[in-house]
């Protein structure tokens, strides 16, 4: 079946410098994004003019976010940082075959890097900017044995505000957010067992 897919590696994610889920929508056709109480808390996708207008804990979008294959119901979902990626597809169009429901406009899908046995390795970034900026993310892959492997990822950012409150002399549009990522890969002759466990907070 003939579908509309916009696909990017990990590399070329690094290499665009995206960091958030919604940095892809500068490289696919269609695709938009808007947020009206912060990029934070509810942004919306929106894929050939399909998107969510309706913003509560009971609402899911039109354009459906995966990751590694599991539903992220709630919008904010969108906004999770991109880090330790094997690609990222963007399917657009309706893909209730594939998908099922809350896929009228398209889907996201996210697919994180996996452990594997072959070597240990690791990579570590960081970067400094104006506002106090201070960001660092990486990663570790750690073969146990033939079959079993471990992988450990995280994100960390910290930045002043850039607005001062006239009144109070606070800074205002400061941020803080971090993100984590432990993944333990099983294989066998006709098994592919993954557990993973993923943490995101922001403030």
């Amino acid at each position: 079946v003939s579908v509309a897919v916009t696909a990017f590696s990990g590399d070329a994610i690094e290499k665009m410098g995206f960091q958030e889920g919604l940095d892809i929508t500068q490289q696919v056709p269609n695709m938009d994004f808007f947020a009206i109480f912060g990029e934070a808390s509810s942004p919306s996708v929106s894929l050939r003019g399909i998107s969510l207008v309706n913003f509560s804990d009971s609402w899911e979008s039109p354009v459906s976010m995966y990751v590694d294959d599991v539903y992220r119901g709630n919008p904010a979902g969108s906004a999770m940082q991109l880090f330790d990626l094997e690609r990222v597809e963007v399917l657009r169009g309706p893909q209730g075959t594939l998908y099922g429901r809350n896929t009228t406009g398209g889907v996201v899908n996210i697919l994180t890097a996996k452990p594997n046995s072959d070597e240990l390795s690791g990579n570590i970034e960081a970067q400094v900017g104006n506002y106090n900026s201070t960001q660092f993310k990486g990663h570790i892959n750690v073969p146990l044995t033939d079959s079993l492997s471990f992988r450990a990822a995280g994100f960390w950012l910290d930045r002043d505000g850039f607005v001062e409150n006239e009144y109070t002399g606070n800074d205002i549009d400061d941020r803080e957010m971090y993100s984590g990522r432990l993944s333990l890969r099983w294989q066998g002759e006709n098994t592919d067992i993954n557990l993973m466990a993923n943490f995101f907070d922001e403030d």
